[in-house]
C-alpha cells in the first residue's frame, strides 16, 4: 500500500550520526491513551481491534512480523466526525518470519514466551539458536492479545499474572488470565491469543475473522430508534 491508510509504514532510512532516523508520511499524532481504550462504546473498542488485526493480517500474509507490538505502537484517534481511527507505526523491528534478527529489541513487557526464550539464548551467545523455528507471525498474535486486554480491562490493566510481566507465566505452567473487567464479548478471543503455545494460538487473520462476527453481532443488538425522536431531528443531524 501507500503507507497512508490504517499501515504507516516506512518510506526512506537515513543515517545522522551513530542514529538511524525512520520515515513515514506525516501522520497526526495526538493519540486516545490506551488506559482510556476501555471507556469506548464496546462498537468502538471492537472497531479498534479490528482495524489492527486487519493491518497486522496484510503484514503476515507476505511473511512479516511487526516484532514490536505495544500500545505506544497503535495510535487511535477520533476524527472531527466523531469516528474512531486506529494507525500502526514503527516498524524498525519487523522482520521476515522464522527469520528473525540475532537481537530482537522490542519491549521485553509484550514478548512472547518464544520470543522470550530466543532473546534469552541469544543473549548468550548460543549459535545457532536453539529458538529460532519457533519465532513467527504468532509472536505478534500473543503481544497483540496483551494490547487487546490493556484496551478492554478497566484502567487499561495488563492480564492476570502471578509473574511481572505476561510472557513468564509459562514457567507457572499457566497462561495469563483475562481480569473480570474485561467484556464478555472480548473475552475468549483474547484469551485464545494469550496461549504459551503459538501453535493454539489462532492467525491474525483468524483474529481479524473473530472480530467482525463479534463486532455484526454488536451491531445487531442495537436499541431500536425512536421514530419520533426521529422526526423531531433536524435534516442535518442523523437520528
Amino acid at each position: 500500500g501507500s503507507g497512508t491508510g490504517a499501515i504507516i509504514k516506512p518510506i526512506e532510512y537515513f543515517r545522522d550520526g551513530p542514529c538511524y532516523y525512520e520515515v513515514t508520511h506525516w501522520i497526526d499524532v495526538t493519540s486516545i491513551p490506551y488506559k482510556e481504550i476501555w471507556k469506548l462504546p464496546k462498537e468502538d473498542k471492537a472497531r479498534v481491534m479490528l482495524t489492527s488485526a486487519m493491518s497486522l493480517s496484510d503484514l503476515h500474509k507476505v511473511g512479516i512480523v511487526h516484532g514490536d507490538l505495544d500500545p505506544g505502537n497503535i495510535l487511535i484517534s477520533n476524527t472531527t466526525q466523531g469516528n474512531v481511527v486506529t494507525k500502526l507505526i514503527d516498524f524498525t523491528d519487523s522482520f521476515f518470519e522464522n527469520d528473525p534478527p540475532e537481537t530482537i529489541m522490542s519491549k521485553d513487557f509484550w514478548w512472547s514466551p518464544e520470543v522470550a526464550l530466543y532473546s534469552k539464548a541469544a543473549s548468550m551467545g548460543k549459535t545457532p539458536n536453539p529458538y529460532k523455528d519457533y519465532i513467527t507471525c504468532k509472536a505478534d498474535v500473543f503481544s497483540l492479545g496483551i494490547v487487546f486486554h490493556q484496551y478492554c480491562a478497566r484502567d487499561g490493566i495488563a492480564p492476570v499474572c502471578a509473574k511481572p510481566q505476561p510472557w513468564l507465566e509459562f514457567q507457572t505452567g499457566n497462561k495469563p488470565r483475562i481480569n473480570s473487567s474485561v467484556e464478555p464479548e472480548f473475552r475468549d478471543l483474547i484469551s485464545s491469543m494469550l496461549e504459551v503455545e503459538p501453535d493454539n494460538r489462532p492467525t491474525m487473520t483468524e483474529v481479524h475473522k473473530t472480530l467482525l462476527t463479534i463486532l455484526q453481532g454488536l451491531q445487531g443488538h442495537r436499541p431500536p430508534v425512536d421514530s419520533t425522536s426521529s422526526r423531531k431531528s433536524s435534516p442535518s443531524t442523523p437520528p
